[in-house]
């Protein structure tokens, strides 16, 4: 049933990512809020507010979940145990997340793959010649569907790796609808995933919104090819404020297809000329992959650590802070982590994925 007032509660009017994410962490979870008395939800959000969750009744949001289960479509929520923990990480992470495909491919690295719907020829050949590396490589490409660079990096990671595609509507809505095969692919080798019930038609503020998805499931960003005002330009924002490498692809100067890629790398984005310029940041040789976990015997908490280590180094006093695990027992977990081959201590007790 949380599924179900966790529904519900963002079908209150007024209540977005944020407030959702502070009552829950006030009460719990969206089922203890909504069964909370009105003087207790009124201290944390006001009377206006506590008064329409009071009054906000169960049977839409149950309809619903029932519509999902006809779909073959998925729901998981913020407080759920299976929640992915790298979105969990992210300032404004979506309170429900509906998909298609193995939630817990999203556990594994991913980079995210954007750029511009009409792209140029060198655009369109550097997206497949990047996804098809990082693909190989044993990344997930994370993407968001629509024409041009987005789709061409999704069919390369169909064909070589595992595709995550991120929309702004309601997943049994095919947007652009010429990509509907493509996405019956990538649902069925990776992930749709959306913060959009079934139903929603696509709207323009939607995918703004959608970007902050992307890049949470990314350990990097790269825009391939973007113009002055691209929408990808809006991820890698999205990317920097969560603290996720940006790359950008650079272009001919005067091109318009290459303004916003080469104002990135001006504002301080990594220039990636060739997929190595990526890989060996995250220390894997060009035609060698990834270190796999899936058969290495890891404990609950080892596995909870290892979750919330990237790419990036973390201090590991942050790292305690963050999980609330004092810092003796963290030490034993990282050094159990260390001895795996699963991460690797830098100078100042700085920890990254091995």
């Amino acid at each position: 049933m949380s599924k179900v007032h966790s529904i519900a509660l963002l079908q209150v009017k007024g209540i977005g990512v944020s407030l959702y994410k502070k009552l829950v962490a006030s009460f719990g979870s969206a089922e203890e809020v909504m069964s909370a008395s009105f003087n207790e939800i009124s201290g944390v959000v006001g009377e206006e507010l506590a008064r329409d969750i009071k009054g906000q009744k169960l049977e839409e949001a149950d309809l619903i979940v029932k519509n999902c289960q006809k779909l073959n479509i998925n729901i998981t929520s913020y407080e759920s145990e299976d929640y992915p923990a790298r979105l969990k990480e992210i300032g404004l992470p979506p309170a429900v997340l509906y998909y298609r495909g193995e939630l817990s491919l999203l556990d594994k690295p991913g980079i995210g793959i954007v750029g511009t719907r009409k792209p140029s020829i060198h655009g369109s050949r550097a997206a497949r010649i990047f996804s098809s590396a990082l693909s190989l490589s044993g990344f997930n490409v994370v993407s968001g569907g629509a024409y041009g660079i987005d789709a061409i990096a999704l069919q390369q990671a169909v064909l070589e790796g595992i595709p995550v595609a991120v929309i702004g509507n309601g997943i049994d809505v095919a947007y652009p609808y010429q990509n509907k095969k493509l996405f019956e692919k990538i649902s069925e080798k990776g992930i749709i995933v959306s913060e959009y019930p079934p139903g929603t038609e696509p709207r323009k503020e939607n995918f703004p919104r959608r970007n902050r998805i992307i890049s949470g499931l990314s350990d990097a960003v790269l825009v391939v090819e973007a113009g002055e005002k691209s929408g990808s330009l809006i991820t890698a924002k999205w990317a920097e404020e969560q603290g996720r490498d940006v790359y950008a692809i650079p272009g001919p100067a005067l091109i318009p297809e290459a303004e916003g890629t080469n104002k990135l790398i001006q504002m301080g984005a990594k220039m990636a000329i060739h997929p190595s310029d990526i890989l060996s940041d995250f220390g894997i040789e060009e035609g060698k992959k990834l270190k796999s976990v899936d058969n290495v015997p890891l404990d609950d908490d080892e596995k909870t650590v290892l979750s919330s280590i990237g790419f990036s180094p973390v201090q590991m006093d942050e790292l305690a802070e963050h999980l609330n695990i004092p810092i003796f027992k963290l030490s034993s977990i990282l050094f159990g982590l260390e001895m795996k081959g699963l991460v690797r201590q830098l100078p100042g007790k700085f920890y990254v994925k091995d």
